[in-house]
């Protein structure tokens, strides 16, 4: 035997990393002319999980479907946000007011690191900050408007939402 033989005998046992061990032919790509026309007029992204559960419901029309969504959109944002806040991870078990070594500061915008929330309780009105170094603190809101303004301006401009007007 000679080398070209013994070269040739080896890569019929092993053959290139680009080629194929079978002649099959390579399968397809399956076209996806019913997915991309139905989603040619939704916006690019996950789909929600309230859109899959009303591509089940057939029955429904179209129109119904926005009107609904847009209520349940309006009664359940202000419920899920009050309740997001209550439940947040960011605000602690271990409240306090603040400090007494800080009550002589007129201004507490120095010491305060971010507002975390505002929230009602009953009838009065409480605002959650964190100061610089760590700790986690509850104060009323008028308080908390004298002491620290410029933060709570940040933070309500921060979480404003805005409407168009309606004419």
């Amino acid at each position: 035997m000679t080398l070209e033989d013994l070269v040739a005998e080896f890569w019929k046992t092993h053959p290139k990393k680009g080629q194929q061990l079978s002649s099959a032919k390579k399968k397809g790509r399956q076209s996806s002319a019913a997915e991309s026309v139905s989603a040619a007029g939704t916006k690019r992204g996950r789909k929600s999980i309230a859109k899959e559960e009303s591509d089940d419901d057939v029955d429904e029309t179209p129109s119904t479907t926005r009107a609904s969504k847009k209520a349940k959109r309006g009664a359940n944002n202000a419920k899920s946000a009050s309740a997001a806040r209550s439940v947040s991870p960011e605000i602690g078990t271990n409240l306090q007011t603040m400090p007494d070594n800080y009550s002589h500061l007129e201004v507490w915008d120095p010491v305060v690191k971010v507002v975390d929330t505002v929230e009602r309780d009953g009838e009065d009105l409480y605002v959650y900050f964190t100061l610089h170094d760590g700790r986690q603190v509850k104060e009323a809101n008028a308080t908390a408007r004298l002491r620290l303004p410029q933060k709570l301006l940040d933070f309500y401009e921060s979480n404003l939402r805005w409407r168009a007007a309606e004419d």
